[in-house]
């Protein structure tokens, strides 16, 4: 993945930019497999956070 295209990702999982220009930035495909992964990592931080309360 060339440093453009990370740089997308970093700032599309800061909330620093919208899906639709990351599919444009890295392609569709990958932008899907980048918004799958970023769903999986914030429900996975919701579930710590609520292990963490028990």
């Amino acid at each position: 993945m060339t440093e453009q295209k990370e740089a997308a990702v970093k700032k599309y999982l800061n909330g620093e930019l919208q899906f639709e220009t990351l599919k444009q930035e890295i392609g569709e495909k990958d932008a899907e497999t980048v918004r799958e992964s970023k769903k999986q990592l914030n429900q996975a931080e919701d579930l710590a956070e609520e292990l963490s309360k028990l």
